[in-house]
Order: C-alpha cells, then structure tokens, then sequence
C-alpha cells in the first residue's frame, strides 16, 4: 500500500451488494477497509480516515447524516465524511458534506476524491 493513502476506510451502509462492491473497489486500490450496516453499529469512528456514509437507512433509527450531527454536536471528533445516497440529495447538500457521490457511485470520481485527500 502507498503511504499516502489512508490506513482504514469504513463503509456504513444498510445494502450488503453495495457494502461488498465498495469494500472490493477500496481493496483493490490498496485501502484497508472494514464496513457495517448502520450508523449505530460504528465502534470507534476515530479509527477511519475516511467514513463513506449512505444517508437514507430503513427504519426509525438515525440515518447517516443524523450521526455526524449528533457526534459534531457532541464536540466528538468525525472523520472525514463521504455522503454517498440516491436519497436525500438535498438534505446532504445543506449539511456541507466533505463529499458527496450520487448513486450509482462513479468509481473514478470516489478514486479522486480518496486521491484528493482521503
């Protein structure tokens, strides 16, 4: 692995496919990656130097954009955050996302956005 790419990327998303197509990608490109399938499972956030967050999550649980409120608001620390979502786009947009990607995810664009500084 180059030294400049991340020691460990998380993958939140509530799709198994799509959890496993980006942990394939990531790994394929040198990233170590672990994934889970929702906000609420995350066990030490502080360990990622890049979380790729769906937004829309089923059910009455906090989503994706919900987290990164909440641990903002809590003064806790938040990796850079990658919103990726066919949902919601607007609601992404007004949170000031560090990124967003639309699905379907475009591989060469989430490769530049971890090449920018991920």
């Amino acid at each position: 692995m180059e030294n400049d790419k991340p020691s460990r990327i998380l993958v939140v998303d509530d799709d198994d496919e799509t959890r496993s197509l980006f942990q394939n990608f990531l790994e394929y490109e040198g990233y170590n990656v672990d994934t889970c399938g929702h906000p609420s499972d995350i066990q030490v956030p502080e360990q990622y130097a890049v979380i790729i967050m769906d937004i829309h999550f089923g059910g009455p649980k906090l989503d994706g954009i919900d987290w990164v409120q909440t641990r903002r608001s809590d003064g806790l620390p938040v990796p850079r955050i990658v919103y990726a979502t066919g949902f919601n786009i607007d609601r992404a947009t007004v949170q000031k996302p560090d990124e967003l990607l639309l699905k379907p995810i475009e591989l060469t664009a989430l490769r530049k956005i971890l090449a920018e500084g991920a």
